[in-house]
């Protein structure tokens, strides 16, 4: 069995040959691959923390928002009452948003609920 961690080519000076020895006995896959995986989580982690923006705490006023196409979109007021895909609905039904409607089959043909549909109250719902 070929061995992972092979003496180098060029040992330094100071080094003698048992501190290398103990150095790559030391050094197991699983310490190797622990290690790596310790130095991942602490980069990711402060990306985790932080101040979320604060709203402005008016509900009044000019609503804007841009789609995924890039296309700017302005109201005069915030949307009260909105009609999205099942899917889409299901992800802002988990967060409390209500949509009105929902297009696409929040049911399957022989009645049961549809996956896609996730949480939703498919009889609070009109289906499109």
């Amino acid at each position: 069995m070929a061995v992972l961690l092979d003496r180098p080519r060029v040992v330094p000076y100071e080094w003698a040959d048992t501190e290398w020895d103990a150095l790559v006995a030391a050094l197991t896959r699983r310490r190797l691959l622990a290690s790596g995986l310790a130095l991942g989580v602490l980069a990711v982690l402060p990306s985790c923390g932080g101040d979320a923006p604060q709203p402005s705490g008016t509900t009044s006023g000019q609503w804007e928002f841009t789609d995924d196409c890039g296309v700017p979109i302005s109201l005069p007021k915030r949307p009260e009452r909105i009609v999205a895909q099942t899917t889409a609905a299901a992800a802002l039904w988990d967060y409390g948003v209500r949509p009105i409607a929902i297009f696409r089959p929040g049911r399957r043909p022989d009645g049961s609920v549809d996956f896609q549909a996730g949480n939703i109250d498919l009889d609070a719902v009109e289906s499109l």
